[in-house]
């Protein structure tokens, strides 16, 4: 038996504004190599609406044309050497890369990701928010989380890539967008 020898994931999140106008999406029922399956989009939904809930902020509602706007950029990341760079569209972004498994006898497969897994990784950076201040503890990272339970946004749809290295790109997008400098996620 072979165990993998390394396993990576990166977070970002950025905010930017621009007009950029959403085409109605048409994702894939199951997940494959593109798209998420409606299990992924059920999981990501829950796992925003249970941070969410923890800070007394109303639930995110799946948007179709957000989906297939983080889908669209998902899959140009990918075809672009899976760089990990936002969209600069008006809506608040999360992005995630998982690397993939490499074995010690040279196989290289997709990770098992989940949406619970994605929304987890950037809740978790709870720790680091600290609301009485609000900024992030020094020298960490806390703008993904903000983003998920910011309390005016609305709508939540994401998107996810394979990468010809078989990592994966999953793009969450919000509106409104959140992160507004100089205001308070809720």
């Amino acid at each position: 038996m072979t165990l993998p020898s390394t396993s990576c994931l990166a977070l970002l999140l950025c905010l930017w504004t621009s007009t950029a106008a959403h085409a109605q999406p048409s994702l894939p029922a199951t997940a494959g190599a593109q798209g998420l399956s409606t299990a992924q989009r059920a999981d990501l939904v829950g796992e925003h609406n249970r941070w969410r809930t923890r800070v007394g902020v109303p639930p995110l509602r799946w948007s179709e044309t957000l989906a297939a706007s983080a889908q669209r950029w998902a899959t140009r990341l990918a075809t672009q050497g899976c760089q990990l760079q936002h969209s600069h569209g008006a809506e608040g972004e999360n992005i995630y890369w998982g690397g993939p498994l490499t074995w010690s006898d040279g196989r290289v497969e997709l990770q098992p990701v989940t949406g619970a897994a994605v929304a987890s990784a950037w809740g978790g950076e709870s720790a680091d928010y600290r609301p009485a201040t609000n900024d992030c503890a020094p020298g960490r990272v806390c703008g993904h989380y903000t983003q998920m339970v910011w309390a005016d946004s609305q709508e939540l749809g994401c998107g996810r890539q394979v990468c010809a290295d078989q990592a994966q790109i999953w793009v969450c997008q919000y509106l409104p967008a959140g992160n507004i400098v100089g205001r308070r996620p809720y």
